[in-house]
């Protein structure tokens, strides 16, 4: 009896697996393409080199191709829903109660998508010609073969020679300001130094670091969830550090450092939404010490000038870690950085500080607005 209940489960089970692919529908996909009016597409300055940009005219609803002379029209997308009702077998989809596949929203915005190894199993007729699909870039049917549009052209590098389009789509601009525009940022930095357990040195509190930077950035590459960014500008620090005897001396030190400074940030994660974006990463920064000044109410006492090779290294370079969030084209950063190199090499000296290197450390709140 138990085998018997247990064959009839297996067979019911076998039937449900071998119904379901005829009783879901594929979700199809569609590749979109800049919508643009005519007066917008007839005001862009273009050459040869934007040859293959597709678009599609808002107002006559067709797509238009710039062959490299002339604007042509390619239709209005032909009849791909045809195909996909025609040849559903083959694309393994089955259409709705009322016949229809293709969402309403897709129309006229948007081309069908349709894998390659599908694509050559359709065969179709004179009557499906002028029919706009994407498998592996745009195909326009012809009457007998399908020709290769291109994957749409340049279309940002099209927009980035536009001087003024009236009305363009803001999407568009938008996109390609954030991949390819530079960005002013402007920021706080405090700075602190590495020390042995005998000095320690934390000048982030009582006020005792300060500083301010300034500069230019460049997202070299703007992903969805990725990006690399490069900066350069100004960097001023200030730091100011007390030390206390058991005599009942107490040695105030100040040092001020400025110059300009660049920084690689190769790998930055940005997990989020169009608009709003969380942003971590690391990489590198370099500085070169344009100028430099330490004060001291008791230099002597400090250390030996002779004995100490002050300011003798006039760059330095370390790693640098970045966390932050982007709204929109600001970017608002946390960037903590370690210098690699020493800023004061000493030989064994009889004062206060008895120690080989001293390095800087840090962090600085930057705000950037891309342009």
């Amino acid at each position: 009896m138990i085998y018997r209940l247990l064959f009839q489960v297996l067979v019911f089970t076998l039937f449900l697996l071998l119904m379901t692919p005829a009783s879901c529908q594929k979700e199809l996909s569609y590749a979109k393409v800049p919508i643009l009016s005519t007066e917008q597409w007839r005001q862009l300055e273009v050459d040869v080199d934007d040859q293959d940009v597709l678009i599609f005219d808002s107002n006559t609803n067709l797509f238009m191709l710039f062959n490299g002379s002339i604007w042509v029209s390619l239709g209005d997308g032909g009849i791909s829903n045809r195909i996909i009702n025609e040849f559903s077998d083959l694309l393994d989809i089955v259409p709705n109660a009322d016949d229809s596949i293709a969402p309403k929203s897709a129309a006229f915005k948007a081309v069908l998508k349709i894998k390659k190894k599908q694509l050559k199993k359709i065969v179709l007729d004179d009557s499906y010609k002028n029919t706009l699909i994407y498998s592996g870039g745009y195909r326009l049917y012809d009457g007998q073969f399908w020709r290769d549009m291109g994957n749409g052209g340049k279309y940002n590098d099209l927009i980035n020679k536009q001087k003024s389009i009236v009305g363009l789509k803001d999407d568009f601009t938008n996109s390609w300001k954030r991949k390819f525009g530079v960005g002013l940022f402007v920021g706080t930095n405090y700075t602190s130094m590495f020390r042995d357990s005998k000095w320690p040195s934390n000048p982030f509190i009582n006020n005792l670091a300060s500083g301010w930077e300034i500069g230019l950035n460049q997202n070299l590459i703007y992903k969805k969830y990725f990006q690399s960014r490069f900066y350069l500008g100004w960097n001023n620090a200030n730091v100011t550090e007390v030390f206390s005897e058991t005599d009942g001396r107490r040695i105030t030190a100040n040092w001020n450092i400025s110059g300009p400074r660049i920084a690689l940030l190769p790998i930055i994660f940005t997990p989020g939404t169009k608009d709003f974006k969380l942003t971590f990463g690391g990489g590198f920064y370099g500085k070169y010490h344009m100028n430099k000044r330490f004060e001291s109410d008791n230099s002597e006492t400090l250390f030996t000038l002779e004995d100490t090779k002050l300011f003798e290294y006039n760059y330095e370079y370390g790693i640098q870690a970045q966390v932050g969030i982007q709204i929109y084209r600001f970017f608002l950063d946390i960037n903590f950085y370690n210098q690699l190199t020493s800023l004061i090499e000493s030989i064994k000296s009889n004062n206060v500080i008895n120690e080989r290197q001293l390095r800087l450390k840090g962090y600085s709140l930057n705000l950037t607005y891309t342009f």
